[in-house]
């Protein structure tokens, strides 16, 4: 597992001293002196603050790094691994942290990468982890002209339900539901390991879509995963209640409930502030509520911006005996 952190400099250098072996060697990037020279971003310090990460192992050591790049048409992203951590089976993980990080940054925007068209290996990797394959282009690089493959991700469709009869499909009646509940079970992923945790909510919707706000403490696992990889599964429901019936078979259970997913985005300074004041407005039914800059600090406040909802209902419906 890979943690983010910054690329400072000398990590920076580091990646330069980066040598790949045949056939990859098209990857081996100029000496940290031509960089600068070239003004590349790596070697911009806003640039890089900005735009770039270092991948982290356990242990410290840097395994890769990626680029994130707003543009009109989306946010296009770039990464590397260290010759060592190349041909390991890691792609998949790094691909989906790295694409985690775009949807935190850039919610609701197209994921765009490019890359070699005769990187069959990475291609692979790419389109595995959904990635298809939009255009084929091309560009000078330093070792000359060669061919790229502009690729998107395509996010797969919500599953649609099995009893369709039973979709709460329309937003008044996942919006009333999100009103009455406090409780949300929120999923996340620990590696191969499943976590959930229940947590306190608030909510906003508005065009800008659904979002979720929770706080919490300054530190524990739920916010070590997230941070890892901010992305989460959701749960609200009813509580429901139990149908009679003349049979054990004919019993049943009526309940309301929603479903969703969406990228994790931590707040700061008056978003933050603001997400409390959702949340409490939410919990107590009060609006009035202010919060000093050092209760603020105290907690970390972070939102959920859905990507998929699904609700589903049964109704409570009396048994008739049978004849």
């Amino acid at each position: 597992m890979f943690t983010i952190a910054e690329l400072s400099e000398e990590r920076a250098r580091e990646v330069c001293g980066w040598v790949y072996p045949p056939p990859w060697q098209m990857y081996n990037l100029p000496d940290w002196e031509e960089v600068c020279a070239s003004g590349w971003g790596l070697a911009d310090p806003q640039r890089r603050r900005e735009n770039w990460r270092a991948l982290l192992t356990e242990e410290g050591e840097l395994a890769g790094f990626f680029r994130l790049k707003g543009r009109p048409e989306g946010v296009t992203i770039g990464l590397g691994l260290a010759p060592r951590f190349c041909g390991r089976g890691l792609g998949q993980e790094v691909v989906r942290l790295v694409c985690s990080q775009a949807a935190a940054r850039f919610p609701r925007r197209p994921v765009l990468l490019e890359v070699r068209a005769d990187n069959a290996r990475a291609i692979r990797c790419y389109e595995r982890a959904g990635f298809e394959g939009v255009e084929v282009y091309r560009q000078n690089t330093p070792t000359g002209p060669a061919d790229f493959w502009r690729m998107e991700l395509r996010e797969p469709p919500p599953q649609p339900l099995r009893r369709g009869e039973r979709a709460m499909d329309q937003r008044a009646q996942q919006e009333e539901l999100l009103r009455l509940g406090r409780v949300c079970r929120l999923a996340l992923c620990d590696g191969d390991r499943p976590y959930l945790v229940p947590l306190n909510y608030g909510y906003s919707w508005d065009e800008g879509g659904l979002r979720l706000y929770f706080h919490s403490a300054r530190e524990g696992r739920k916010l070590d995963l997230l941070r890892r990889y901010p992305r989460a599964c959701f749960e609200v429901d009813d509580g429901g209640e139990l149908t009679a019936g003349e049979t054990a078979c004919q019993h049943g259970w009526a309940y309301r409930s929603l479903i969703g997913e969406g990228a994790v985005r931590f707040l700061h300074g008056e978003e933050k502030r603001r997400g409390l004041e959702i949340l409490m407005a939410h919990q107590t039914g009060r609006r009035d509520w202010t919060f000093e800059e050092k209760a603020c600090q105290a907690v970390v406040v972070f939102c959920l911006e859905v990507s998929h909802l699904s609700g589903k209902c049964r109704r409570a419906v009396p048994v008739q005996p049978d004849v």
